[in-house]
């Protein structure tokens, strides 16, 4: 027979043989009996050498164990803790045995382990059954419990995965499109700047094209038309003057106003109006241009005064500088002496420029000659800005535009225009005028500053307008030099803005 189970381990524990073992036909085990009496005792080594023969009956001196006393020697020899505590009674029964030699039965050492765990599983069974199922239901329940909290836990973050990768693709969103839109202003701003350097370029071009191409009106040109020397004198300093006023709008050194003004007088000192001619339309289409390109480029928050004096201006300037007057920022316009004898589009430019340019406040009329009806379409668009709100009309100015006196409708237009100014002086009024200006100031109106200079009110008319003063808290200023009235006349000025006649009197003087 080949070897019992854990035999080579067996003798593999000890170090030098001491004795030989036999296996009988039965499987029984024999051993010396000094040999395993001196294991026990004195738990030295042994060592078994392998069994070589199949008595039937074990050799003499050695010692037959049965199943259980198998398991105690070979407990012993591995030094099995639990075991060793059975060595004193084991100790005896080999003792016991030894003496009788009885045959022991020796169980394979595959079925001995398996029936000492039957054997201890039978006793713990036997022993704890209902603490073992209640332990069992225990950790049941904690691993449902721990499950439990587990997917509520994957779940949650989950939640806060998705939650988080919602924000980030709405930050995203809203990062792109915040993207989008300063591109796009970006753009637009790059447009407008292209469009910006476009237009800057080719004013520039153009006005380096006039300054090139345009040649110098000759002196000549002048005296061949019948002009005298003074004449075309002065027409050289008022091509000089184009000149200067277009490159300090192009280069944007202007100051506050420009004034074209054709500068010459005759025997008697007064003014003398340039006649136009053709060779001056082209300084005053580049005039036009520069007015433009001063105000898309240099204007800022500022404004223009705009001044034309005695140079005639026909229909064909007034075209050229209507589209100006209505894109340029213009705060005032005024013309003197203007020329015209026949009729005109004065009237229509006036009220285009009204109308479409609202940085305009003020307009000015110096010996500038127009019907009574036209005179009327002025003042009704001076009147429809006030009404509209958009701004107000500072200034109305007529100064020597009634040669033949003013009627009784232009004169009611011209004060009931609602602007805050207005000038009437050298208009030859007298007592008719003055019944109907007395009678417009004791209304109260909003009107702050009256010039009447340079008429022939006299004493009468002077104590009716301070009579009208009476009622009027609003006049600021009232200009009345240069008329016919003497002493008594400034005296009703006097009592009528502080009269001091009483106490009485004196508080109901009007102290505006």
């Amino acid at each position: 027979m080949g070897d019992f189970p854990g035999w080579s381990s067996l003798i593999k524990e000890f170090k030098s043989p001491t004795s030989v073992a036999s296996v009988v036909p039965d499987g029984a085990r024999n051993y010396p009996p000094g040999a395993i009496q001196s294991a026990i005792q004195k738990r030295q080594k042994l060592s078994f050498t392998t069994p070589h023969s199949t008595q039937a009956q074990p050799p003499s001196g050695c010692i037959t164990f049965n199943a259980a006393e198998h398991r105690l020697v070979a407990t012993v020899l591995y030094g099995d803790a639990l075991q060793a505590r059975h060595c004193s009674s084991a100790v005896s029964t080999l003792q016991r045995r030894t003496k009788t030699t009885e045959p022991m039965e020796v169980v394979p050492r595959a079925k001995r382990a398996k029936a000492c765990s039957d054997d201890a599983e039978g006793d713990g069974a036997a022993t704890t059954p209902t603490a073992a199922a209640k332990q069992i239901a225990e950790l049941r329940a904690e691993l449902e419990r721990r499950k439990i909290e587990h997917d509520n836990a994957v779940r949650d973050l989950s939640r806060r995965h998705e939650q988080v990768v919602r924000d980030l693709k709405g930050e995203k969103i809203a990062m792109e499109e915040c993207h989008d839109q300063v591109v796009r202003e970006l753009k637009g701003k790059c447009s407008d700047l292209k469009a910006s350097h476009s237009g800057l370029k080719g004013s520039y071009s153009d006005a380096l094209n006039w300054a090139y191409s345009e040649t110098t009106v000759q002196r000549d040109h002048w005296l061949e038309k019948g002009h005298t020397d003074e004449y075309a004198d002065a027409m050289g300093s008022l091509l000089n003057t184009f000149k200067h006023i277009i490159k300090d709008l192009r280069t944007g050194t202007v100051g506050e106003s420009i004034e074209v003004r054709f500068d010459l007088q005759d025997d008697d000192g007064r003014s003398v109006t340039t006649d136009h001619d053709e060779v001056l339309m082209p300084y005053w289409r580049e005039l036009a241009n520069a007015l433009i390109h001063w105000s898309e480029y240099h204007a800022g928050e500022e404004a223009l005064h705009v001044i034309i004096c005695c140079v005639e201006t026909p229909n064909a300037v007034l075209d050229v500088l209507s589209l100006a007057m209505k894109r340029s920022k213009v705060r005032a316009f005024g013309i003197v002496s203007d020329g015209h004898s026949r009729p005109c589009k004065l009237d229509e430019f006036i009220v285009d420029m009204i109308h479409s340019n609202h940085e305009v406040t003020t307009v000015g009329f110096h010996s500038v000659v127009l019907s009574n009806e036209e005179w009327k379409t002025i003042c009704d668009a001076i009147r429809a800005r006030d009404v509209g709100k958009t701004s107000t009309m500072e200034l109305s100015q007529f100064h020597e535009c009634f040669v033949d006196g003013i009627s009784d409708e232009a004169l009611k237009d011209i004060l009931t225009s609602n602007a805050v100014w207005v000038s009437l002086g050298g208009n030859g009024m007298s007592s008719r005028e003055a019944s109907i200006i007395a009678e417009f100031l004791n209304s109260n109106p909003p009107l702050a500053r009256l010039s009447l200079k340079n008429n022939p009110f006299d004493n009468a008319d002077a104590e009716l307008l301070a009579n009208a003063l009476l009622s009027n808290t609003k006049l600021r200023c009232l200009e009345f030099e240069q008329n016919d009235v003497r002493n008594e006349g400034r005296l009703a000025f006097l009592s009528s803005i502080f009269d001091v006649s009483s106490l009485a009197s004196c508080a109901a003087s009007n102290h505006t």
